[in-house]
């Protein structure tokens, strides 16, 4: 593609563009970033509350005729403490949302961050002290596997996992045989491979759903076409290429 000048992606993540190829070709990737807004941290704490008030099981029980569900107890949230792993935009909103149950609120990032409600901590006193571990960061060399077998033994036999990261910042072989072996309390998943859980306890399932609002993909459209009609009129915009800008002809004055 000899023409090709600039690659414009619907998604934040760009890991399955070549960029070595890009850069020694003088093409530009552009993604489409904080399009997700509230949607995501909304879906984390959803995935929270389904899980600790057990609200699946419950409604498949209801609906089978079991109204009584005294098999499932719930856990209350007040009182208890969230860790969150990657403080970034969606980090540090579910923060914001968790602020209101009365809970201790704890975060890890790799960079230091300002928080009003949530302290920074080292991650081996995160995964230990955590009674609900959100997974919240983007996949890097560092976020590869954070949760890996030494991880999982370090949290609490009662602890629950929430993960709306990409699917690899997990061990997710591990994370199954943590749940068939009673090593941490659940899991609540939003993954686009969910093979590994369709039949581990205390497991609350979505397919990468979690980004999926109409208000979210109405932001996600325009963020897009309005970095697409900026390149096309020639606007200096940041490219996540290691290339440094070149402007470009208007295309809306050609013809």
């Amino acid at each position: 593609m000899p023409q090709l000048e600039a690659i414009i992606t619907t998604t934040i993540s760009t890991h399955f563009i070549d960029s070595g190829y890009c850069s020694e070709h003088g093409i530009q990737i552009f993604n489409t970033e904080n399009y997700t807004g509230a949607s995501v941290a909304e879906h984390a704490v959803a995935l929270m509350m389904s899980a600790m008030r057990k609200i699946p099981a419950i409604d498949s029980q209801v609906r089978q005729g079991n109204t009584d569900c005294f098999d499932y107890p719930g856990t209350e949230l007040a009182g208890k403490t969230a860790g969150i792993i990657g403080f970034g935009n969606i980090g540090s909103y579910v923060a914001q949302l968790l602020s209101g149950f009365n809970m201790q609120l704890q975060y890890y990032n790799r960079s230091s961050r300002d928080s009003a409600v949530a302290q920074a901590i080292r991650l081996d006193r995160l995964l230990e002290t955590s009674d609900v571990i959100f997974l919240t960061t983007p996949l890097n060399n560092d976020s590869h596997h954070i949760i890996n077998v030494d991880a999982l033994k370090r949290m609490k036999s009662t602890a629950l996992l929430v993960n709306i990261s990409p699917d690899d910042v997990m061990d997710m072989a591990a994370v199954r045989d943590a749940l068939h072996q009673g090593e941490i309390g659940g899991v609540a998943l939003d993954l686009l491979v969910v093979d590994f859980f369709l039949e581990t306890p205390n497991t609350v399932l979505t397919s990468r759903r979690a980004w999926y609002t109409n208000e979210c993909f109405m932001r996600r459209i325009n963020q897009w076409k309005g970095t697409l009609q900026n390149y096309l009129a020639g606007q200096q915009q940041k490219s996540l290429s290691d290339l440094d800008f070149v402007p470009i002809k208007n295309y809306s004055e050609q013809d």
